[in-house]
């Protein structure tokens, strides 16, 4: 993974994800749909495969553990919701926008 330094005065678009109450990860300026909606995807794949472990055979082994880990497991699921949530909402303003 590679970090770039942003610039002053560089447009960004701030995400509130995990925690509404700070600004901790932005978009790259020039993320377009097409690379926002490939991260949606990838996200929902991995939330979909995190689900599975809950149901069916695999999750007896969910049940099995212990609160703590249930709920942190259910935290990373909700937390990959709330991102592609955002991701959403960005892709969708930036086709309004035709960009």
């Amino acid at each position: 993974m590679s970090a770039k330094i942003m610039k002053a005065g560089e447009p960004t678009t701030v995400m509130t994800f995990p925690d509404a109450s700070g600004d901790l990860y932005v978009l790259a300026p020039g993320a377009t749909t097409g690379i926002i909606q490939d991260q949606i995807r990838a996200r929902l794949a991995q939330l979909d495969a995190l689900i599975n472990m809950t149901i069916g055979e695999q999750g007896e082994a969910f049940r099995g553990m212990n609160d703590e880990l249930q709920d942190r497991f259910m935290w990373a699921c909700g937390s990959i919701s709330n991102e592609v949530c955002q991701l959403a909402k960005i892709s969708a303003a930036k086709l309004r926008e035709g960009k």
